[in-house]
């Protein structure tokens, strides 16, 4: 009997997917009779109970149509990782590593996009397989999976009518009009001519039946529920009287009295730091209806909104900003935003569990350097053999291996002493090995020299003498799944004058000059470190900008990012600096590592909430730092560098 429940279930999922998601269930029971001989003897009230006793996968709505005419849908929806780049993978990542481009048929990379058409990788299939969906068709199964996006990402309000079509001259864009070809007096339930109209009074006309259908709304329902829910309502409600406003609402869910509780969430997936939660929505709501999800710790926590705004179209959320390692569950209800009017809550949810924090592993690597909340903890450096340069103070560090890393990525961060460049690059560690704010520890990449340790109590000079590459490789950092080489130069700037500006100088020339692997061959992005409240540069920040600019020459512009350093919600006052400058800046990223080694321990929502932008702050420049061409530096370029004078310019 389990193994018949099994086949009934796994066959089912990938019945409904082939065919669009959804069936009814004597069509479903007809396709699993023909086509599985096993099943031959299976009958509508065993199928019905057997899909039922899977309500995470299977959503059953009669709505009066008998029980032959139930329709079958599938009540989960196959998610596409938005970070897939620098996620951790099956099983703790359960969407699919694809460009969603593609899904649409947008993608104009074609076989050179970075992000992948295949849904047969071994990470896609061991998803679909976990979703019994790895033996459908790949083009129905992209089908399937484009129809659920296009339902997400449906606009929250109904339809509109196209007030051309309603004019003398009518709508000249036919076919590819966005909007309803109805008469708008008929949807308004007020026109005089009926069948006799001009225009069209014809709901399920093909083109009116697929914008309804991209905009959610329900075609099994009938044309006064279908009308209810395009019509004006909103003006409706203004006009009617406020004892008439439970039958408005009524208008928008044939079902409400009986049934306007949601769904028991129920988890899709866990991470160290969030959970990702589906449910059954309540079908036939109007834009006026919001959902709110609140949680609570288990076993000792208290409910606590998550939030209140969840469109009412929606059955998905990923509550972020969770502990690691710890329990919760989940509720929701329904709130009608414009009368307050709250719903009954959902059933409590199972308990769910976020996983480890991804930087517990690194830490037994680590060493601790300082005790304390957090406890900082020094990063496993391994200097690469023959990568040091002691004419140029040049040398290269390693994390990981490059056995198994195909893709790497190249990013330099220049900018003066003073400008917060060591605490940007401990900032850069700790998010790709994956520490979360609640975790008691932090690390720190940087790794001096003895001469460079013995200047750490002097701030007017810059701490770092040598270019040292840090390179990161996938298999240590939990958010990369390609190798991140960080080039960190000397300060400049400092008390020694301008000497030692051209030296450093000297000293990024000749890195890029040298042959094999102490030499760096391409590079992604060039960062311009700059503090927000500097209303003007100084003459140094200007001639060390355009001594880069000028190695590189203008093949490197579209690669450089500002990083603004110190930033708060403001504009930064350093803008209008950069764009006197004439310096490209349309990159640009503002940070604040003010919380990045605050005490945790105290419930300090300000440090937290600096926690969470600045993270937010790396997510955004990974993603550019994605989008940006490697830029190669061949012998003809390294001619280039080599010739490039070292000037001071004129303030």
């Amino acid at each position: 009997m389990a193994l018949m429940d099994q086949s009934v279930v796994r066959n089912a999922v990938q019945i409904i997917a082939s065919n669009g998601g959804q069936l009814t269930l004597s069509e479903l029971l007809n396709i699993l009779k023909n086509s599985i001989s096993p099943l031959s003897t299976l009958n509508v009230d065993t199928l019905q109970e057997k899909l039922n006793a899977h309500p995470h996968l299977f959503e059953l709505d009669e709505a009066g149509r008998g029980k032959h005419q139930t329709k079958v849908m599938l009540a989960f929806e196959v998610q596409i990782c938005e970070q897939s780049r620098k996620c951790n993978g099956f099983p703790i990542c359960k969407a699919l590593h694809i460009c969603k481009y593609f899904i649409q048929d947008k993608c104009r990379a074609n076989h050179k996009c970075s992000f992948g058409h295949a849904l047969d990788s071994s990470h896609n299939l061991a998803v679909l397989t976990e979703l019994n969906l790895d033996q459908i068709d790949p083009r129905k199964l992209k089908d399937w999976i484009q129809q659920q996006h296009n339902r997400r990402s449906r606009p929250s309000r109904p339809p509109k009518i196209c007030n051309f079509y309603n004019t003398a001259g009518g709508c000249d864009k036919g076919e590819n009009c966005l909007f309803l070809h109805l008469c708008r007096y008929f949807v308004n339930r007020s026109c005089k001519f009926g069948s006799k109209c001009t225009r069209s009074h014809t709901i399920r006309s093909n083109r009116n039946s697929e914008i309804l259908r991209e905009n959610g709304i329900d075609l099994g329902c009938n044309q006064d529920q279908i009308l209810d829910i395009i019509s004006d309502v909103k003006h409706q409600r203004e006009r009617q009287p406020l004892e008439s406003l439970e039958t408005i609402h009524s208008s928008h869910n044939q079902d409400r009295k009986n049934n306007m509780t949601p769904g028991t969430p129920f988890l899709i997936s866990a991470k160290s730091d969030r959970i990702n939660l589906q449910w059954k929505n309540v079908s036939g709501l109007c834009s006026d209806f919001e959902y709110q999800i609140q949680y609570k710790e288990i076993p000792d926590g208290r409910w606590a909104i998550y939030r209140s705004d969840i469109s009412h179209d929606s059955s998905r959320v990923v509550v972020s900003g969770l502990k690691a390692h710890t329990q919760y569950s989940f509720r929701i209800r329904l709130i009608h935003v414009k009368d307050g009017q709250e719903y009954p809550f959902t059933t409590e949810s199972n308990v769910f569990e976020t996983t480890e924090s991804p930087a517990l592993g690194m830490r037994q690597l680590s060493t601790r350097i300082q005790s304390g909340n957090p406890e900082i903890y020094l990063l496993p450096t391994k200097e690469v053999d023959g990568t040091r340069n002691m004419d140029s103070k040049t040398r290269k560090l390693s994390i990981g291996s490059d056995r198994l890393c195909i893709q790497e990525k190249t990013i330099m961060l220049v900018g003066a002493t003073g400008s917060g460049k060591i605490t940007l690059i401990d900032g850069f560690a700790n998010y790709m090995f994956g520490v979360n704010w609640e975790d008691d520890f932090r690390f720190t990449l940087l790794n001096l020299e003895r001469e460079e340790r013995e200047r750490l109590q002097d701030q007017a000079v810059s701490q770092t003498e040598w270019i040292t590459c840090y390179s990161i490789y996938p298999d240590m950092a939990a958010k990369l799944d390609y190798a991140l080489h960080i080039v960190d130069t000397p300060g400049f700037g400092d008390t020694r004058g301008v000497q030692r500006d051209q030296e450093i100088i000297d000293q990024i020339r000749k890195l890029f000059l040298l042959p094999g692997d102490k030499g760096i061959a391409c590079l992604d992005a060039v960062c311009f470190l700059v503090k927000a409240p500097d209303a003007r540069l100084t003459p140094s920040q200007k001639y060390i900008l355009e001594a880069i600019l000028s190695l590189f020459g203008k093949d490197i512009e579209k690669n450089i990012c500002t990083c603004i350093t110190f930033a708060d919600a403001q504009k930064p006052p350093v803008l209008a600096s950069l764009e006197k400058f004439r310096l490209p800046h349309q990159n640009y990223f503002k940070f604040n590592n003010s919380a990045l080694f605050a005490n945790n321990v105290n419930k300090d929502e300000l440090a937290h909430n600096f926690w969470k932008i600045g993270m937010n702050i790396f997510d955004s420049f990974f993603d550019q730092l994605d989008k940006m061409e490697t830029k190669s530096l061949q012998m003809t370029k390294r001619g280039k560098i080599s010739k490039t004078p070292c000037t001071i310019c004129k303030d």
